[in-house]
């Protein structure tokens, strides 16, 4: 009898890389689809399309370990703009988000004006202060959001966590060996090559 694996939470590393657009849009819909039917979806995106990026509620973006962003895909526009770095027209947030975390874009600004490039001191130390202008601007979001919502826990929240059932560790071991073994039951091959490598 095989067993139904039915997880809460997956989480994909890139899983749109090296498809074209319509495959990796496809995939996007798909964890749309996940995400609708009950499961937490996490994932990894290098530069997502438009249409990708509104598949998901939530999206957090860093920049050198540090949040530059956290929030739905569809305030990115307003957010920077907010912060002086407005999207221009036709252009995909995402794209504009990845372009203003990277010193290069202080370089190809500057050289807008002057024909004479910055030295990589100058542009290193701008950089910087942008940078710093993102993340004081995600804490201070964070911190109005956390004043907010103290003392307002969602009913929903509460009731499941009374109502989650408490699994013990021999449950977890019997599970966990269910499910090797009917991986190795499908995949012969692999558990002899493991074999042969122990």
């Amino acid at each position: 009898r095989a067993i139904a694996l039915t997880p809460q939470i997956l989480l994909f590393d890139e899983p749109t890389t090296g498809l074209d657009s319509k495959s990796a849009l496809d995939v996007a819909i798909l964890l749309r689809m996940l995400a609708d039917n009950g499961r937490t979806i996490i994932s990894t995106l290098h530069t997502p399309s438009s249409e990708i990026l509104k598949n998901f509620d939530q999206i957090i973006c860093l920049c050198k370990g540090e949040i530059v962003y956290d929030g739905p895909p569809s305030q990115i526009i307003e957010h920077f703009s907010s912060l002086g770095h407005s999207v221009p027209p036709l252009t995909n947030p995402a794209d504009h988000l990845m372009t203003i975390i990277h010193p290069d874009d202080i370089r190809i600004q500057h050289l807008k004006t002057s024909s004479v490039p910055l030295p990589d001191s100058i542009v290193s130390e701008r950089f910087e202060q942008r940078l710093q202008k993102f993340v004081v601007a995600y804490h201070t979001k964070v911190k109005v959001t956390k004043i907010t919502m103290e003392g307002h826990e969602p009913l929903e929240k509460l009731t499941s966590a009374r109502n989650q059932k408490k699994v013990r560790e021999v449950r977890n071991v019997v599970v966990l060996f269910q499910r090797t073994w009917w991986i190795y039951y499908r995949h012969p091959n692999s558990f002899r090559i493991k074999v042969v490598q122990t």
